[in-house]
Parts: C-alpha cells; sequence; structure tokens
C-alpha cells in the first residue's frame, strides 16, 4: 500500500477541490488526483478502483451541489465504501471533506466524522487527521498544525507578498468604541454558527447570532465596511446562517415566514466578492471563490424553499404584495448568474 490519498469529488466542485490538492501537496502530501494521474488511453474506471483500493486515506469532498443528484461520483462512492468493508475496523481511511455547510453526510457515512473545509480552522483539522494516517512525501517539510496559518493569515501572507506592509491586528483596529465591540462579537462566531449548521440544530444557529443580529453594524450596507471585504463576508455568512435558520424553521412554524422573508430580501443586496485579485480593498481570488460559492449555495437554497412559499401564498398568509416576493426571487437568481458569470470570468489559477 502507497501512503498516497485518494480524492474523491463532483466536477461542479473542482475549483475547490483543485485549490486543496494544490495546498496539501504543498504540505508534502502525495495526493492522487484525477485530472494528473490518468494518462490519454488509460482506462480511466480501472485506474480509479486501483487508485482507491492502493490508496492509505480517501477523502470524500461532499457537497450541497451533487450529495442529492445523479451521476459518476455517486458510483465512485458506493465503491470506496464497499472497499472500505474489507479493511480493519479501526482503520482510519475515509476521511469525509464537506465543502459547504449546507451538505448533509449521505447515510453511508454517517458513523464518520467530517472535516468541515469552509471553516477557518477547517484546512487544519484535516492535515492533522491525515498526518495521523499518512507520511508526506519523501523530503518534504512536515505540516506544522500548531502554525498553520487561518484563512485570515493567508489573506495577510499574500497581501504581505505582494507588497503590502500590515502594521497591527485589524480585529483591534477600529474607529469606534462601536465597532472594536461589535468585532469582538463578530470574532469566531461564523465557527460557531457552521457548528450549529451541521448539527441542524437551527434554534442555536439563531442564538449563536443573536447578539449581533439588532447590532447597528451587522449591516451589509453599513458604510463602516466599505472597502473592508473580509469582514463584509463574515456579516455575509451571519445573514446566510440566521435565514437557513428561519427557514427550516419555518418549516413548523409558519408565523416566521416573513420574517425569514425579510431577512433574505436584506442578504440578497448583497452582490457577489470581486474575483479580480487580492488587495487592500478585496480578497484574494481562492477567499473570493469560497465565498461567492457558499453565497451560491444559499441563494439556491432559498429558490428552493421559495417554491413552496410562493408569492401567492405569502399573499394569502402575510398580506405580503406578491410583486414584493417576486422582486426578492428575481434579485436571487441575478446573484446566481453574477456569481457564475465570475467564477468562468476569472477562473482560479493553478500552478503544476
Amino acid at each position: 500500500m502507497s501512503d498516497k490519498i485518494f480524492v474523491s469529488y463532483s466536477r461542479k466542485n473542482e475549483i475547490e477541490v483543485r485549490r486543496l490538492v494544490d495546498r496539501l501537496r504543498k504540505d508534502g502530501f502525495d495526493v492522487w488526483f484525477d485530472r494528473d494521474a490518468i494518462l490519454a488511453g488509460q482506462k480511466w474506471a480501472d485506474e480509479i478502483r486501483c487508485a482507491v483500493e492502493d490508496a492509505r486515506a480517501v477523502l470524500v469532498c461532499l457537497s450541497s451541489q451533487w450529495i442529492h443528484q445523479k451521476g459518476y461520483v455517486q458510483k465512485e462512492l458506493r465503491m470506496i465504501v464497499e472497499a472500505s468493508q474489507v479493511r480493519p475496523w479501526n482503520d482510519t481511511w475515509i476521511i469525509p471533506v464537506k465543502l459547504d455547510h449546507l451538505v448533509d453526510l449521505p447515510q453511508q457515512l454517517r458513523d464518520l466524522h467530517a472535516v468541515q473545509l469552509d471553516t477557518e480552522s477547517g484546512y487544519q483539522k484535516l492535515t492533522t487527521a491525515l498526518g495521523a494516517v499518512v507520511r508526506a512525501a519523501p523530503g518534504a517539510p512536515p505540516v506544522d498544525e500548531a502554525s498553520a496559518p487561518s484563512a485570515f493569515e493567508e489573506f495577510f501572507i499574500d497581501a504581505i507578498e505582494r507588497g503590502a506592509v500590515i502594521h497591527s491586528d485589524p480585529w483591534m483596529e477600529a474607529g469606534s468604541q462601536e465597532e472594536l465591540e461589535f468585532k469582538q462579537l463578530l470574532r469566531g462566531r461564523m465557527d460557531s454558527g457552521i457548528d450549529a449548521m451541521e448539527a441542524r440544530d437551527y434554534a442555536k444557529v439563531l442564538t449563536v447570532w443573536q447578539p449581533l443580529r439588532e447590532h447597528r453594524l451587522f449591516d451589509l450596507d453599513s458604510p463602516v465596511w466599505d472597502g473592508r471585504p473580509y469582514f463584509l463576508a463574515q456579516i455575509l455568512s451571519g445573514k446566510c446562517h440566521v435565514f437557513i435558520a428561519l427557514a427550516q424553521l419555518n418549516q413548523q412554524d409558519a408565523s416566521i415566514g416573513v420574517e425569514a422573508l425579510n431577512s433574505f430580501a436584506e442578504l440578497v443586496r448583497q452582490p457577489p466578492f470581486s474575483m479580480k485579485g487580492a488587495s487592500s480593498d478585496r480578497l484574494s481570488p481562492e477567499s473570493a471563490a469560497i465565498h461567492n460559492l457558499n453565497y451560491k449555495d444559499t441563494l439556491a437554497f432559498a429558490l428552493e424553499w421559495f417554491t413552496g412559499w410562493t408569492p401567492s401564498v405569502f399573499q394569502s398568509f402575510y398580506g405580503v404584495p406578491q410583486q414584493q416576493v417576486r422582486d426578492v426571487i428575481h434579485r436571487a437568481e441575478t446573484r446566481i448568474r453574477e456569481i457564475d458569470f465570475l467564477l468562468e470570468r476569472f477562473p482560479i489559477q493553478h500552478t503544476d
């Protein structure tokens, strides 16, 4: 058996999975990735099966974009689960990797602990798990989990490499005491919200974000966040969490339908994040792509929710004008098209 890591994924998530593969290789792991490993003329199905059987660990990259849809990736998942049946019962082999916070683990993997990759600590948790079962490639530097940079730190590393000078911790920089106190409330809350979402504890999601929901600065349109996309992205994530929680709870409590609608109408005003490149007022292309994809997941969830809570239902139940609801739906559809355009227009570049 080799020390290779097999990566199972859907083509719908190729951008973020390729980014993950590149990062793992940079950190010294030997990764088998079909786009690189299968040569012209080879029987790809046979190559994949052999790679799975020879792998020391298998990353199953899950996302809400494919988990409930038909496709080869479903067949590949069944093959991986079947291959795991002949391995020692206490052998860590399959590691589920959740690419977004809306995806549920498939039945076959629900007894396995998953890594939530779209959190600041997600990648560090993944490398810690891999480090326990897989040796890094010969000659590669060891992965130092204690010093592994967070997504926020990576942004500043990238900024410094581009010539920026970082003088202090932006979490502690503020133009007012109100802003400083808000940042202390915001810090770390996104991870807590994702944990509650993963547990499907939607009441807890609202509890996590409640201290900020009525705060004046928990506002995507606040001029305080102009040119400060990192904080804006965290606020948008919070508003996405709140809407999803309200929409899910709305299935049992019809009285919160208008609150859910208003919550979504507020967050959908936010345009996608620029993917032109990192600068003082833009996220790095990689970070922008992740946040845009998460935003798109929430928009897609909302459109599905609106298939039940149609404009006519809102008018009948709550007296909300149908046109008002249609406008919100139209804006969501527009945002999805905008995100798709950006992802196509500014593809993430990879180096071999």
